[in-house]
């Protein structure tokens, strides 16, 4: 089974292949051809392109913990408390109520 794509202004629309049906009788009649199709808007295209890249992005910043390790390591690495519970409170503003 084949998919044609056809663009058009909205993202594209695919269109199945026409099918013959056979009555299930023992007659040999063929029911008319049909076609069905789908049209698929550009918003919903690129919705599914973004999880498509998000799906594809690894989970772990290997290269951020790799720098965060080695400061620890050496002893270099430099925690700001204000920052950090700033950024607690901005994102999670009703946990200190």
């Amino acid at each position: 089974m084949s998919i044609e794509i056809a663009a058009n202004t909205t993202g594209r629309t695919f269109t199945a292949p026409s099918v013959q049906l056979r009555k299930q009788s023992s007659e040999t009649a063929q029911t008319p051809q049909r076609s069905d199709s789908v049209s698929v808007s550009r918003d919903a295209l690129l919705l599914q392109e973004a999880k498509r890249t998000a799906q594809a992005a690894p989970d772990v910043r290997s290269d951020a913990v790799a720098s965060l390790r080695e400061q620890i390591q050496n002893g270099t690495y430099a925690m700001d408390s204000a920052e950090i519970a700033s950024h607690l409170l901005a994102e999670e503003p009703g946990l200190f109520v």
